[in-house]
């Protein structure tokens, strides 16, 4: 397997360095008999549009 990967989700340099998320990605991932899809979206208000865009095609949400 290697070495552990920090900041998967984070794609781009600026994200990575800072710790930060500037644009949204997903994943998805099995659990028992669930199939879960994960959204990471921007959490600055400076970013609201992008957290819009993405909740306007989630059938549903839990915030962490």
């Amino acid at each position: 397997r290697g070495t552990p990967v920090e900041r998967v989700m984070d794609s781009n340099d600026l994200e990575r360095e800072r710790g930060i998320t500037i644009l949204a990605k997903n994943t998805a991932l099995y659990w028992r008999d669930y199939h879960i899809n994960i959204v990471d979206t921007p959490g600055h208000a400076d970013f609201g549009g992008e957290v819009e865009r993405v909740l306007s095609m989630v059938d549903s949400v839990l915030l962490l």
